[in-house]
């Protein structure tokens, strides 16, 4: 289940980025139109059985919390590109010192995410409810959500709620052990690059990451 909520996340949050992203400093002189995220989708509503059941087994495998840390990572993602991008824009004022540039494109991104929270956050976390709702209800009938909630009270159920996040903690970061030696010649590699092309970019593929080159 936590892979499944995950993919869903990625999904979801891919719409919520690009729906941020296209705030240009243009439209947000005009009044915009409210956008959501709910009315791209189409969802079935589960039955009133399997949504009592769903209700149940959401809180015992604390989905609102999943929900949240998705709108967090989603929103602390956008404030760092903004603010980058920000940085960019205002360093081209070279009346400006460099902390009253970092200053600029702090205000510039908290006003730009204040507009976007209020916006789409209700409609984000309620859409992803919905979608969660949906697979579950999907894949699972009324009886096997109350075995699943009959599982998650028993001792073995809670041992398996309380340790699934430390199993996922631990295995990235074997996963980054592993893979940062080769992270760490490619980037050289990189550099190296870049400085014997006085900037470019050394022939590295621009669609492509470090990671993305290790596991190819």
């Amino acid at each position: 289940m936590p892979m499944l909520r995950a993919t869903f996340i990625s999904l979801l949050s891919l719409g919520t980025l690009s729906a941020f992203f296209a705030y240009s400093d243009e439209a947000q002189a005009k009044p915009t139109p409210k956008k959501t995220v709910a009315k791209t989708i189409v969802l079935k509503k589960p039955d009133a059985n399997q949504l009592k059941a769903l209700d149940e087994l959401f809180e015992l495998i604390d989905m609102n919390e999943s929900i949240e840390q998705s709108w967090y990572r989603v929103t602390r993602s956008l404030r760092i590109k903004t603010i980058r991008e920000k940085v960019k824009e205002h360093s081209k004022n070279k009346k400006l010192s460099r902390k009253e540039v970092f200053d600029e494109a702090l205000l510039d991104t908290e006003a730009m995410l204040k507009r976007f929270n209020t916006d789409f956050e209700a409609d984000y976390k309620e859409t992803l409810l919905a979608i969660y709702r949906h697979v579950y209800s999907k894949f699972y009938t009324a009886a096997d959500m109350k075995a699943l909630i009959a599982f998650y009270k028993s001792d073995a159920g809670k041992k398996a709620t309380a340790n699934d996040s430390k199993i996922v903690k631990r295995s990235m970061i074997k996963l980054i052990k592993q893979l940062r030696p080769e992270a760490e010649k490619l980037l050289a590699k990189r550099l190296q690059a870049i400085a014997g092309d006085g900037g470019a970019n050394g022939g590295a593929r621009e669609d492509m990451d470090v990671f993305d080159e290790i596991l190819e």
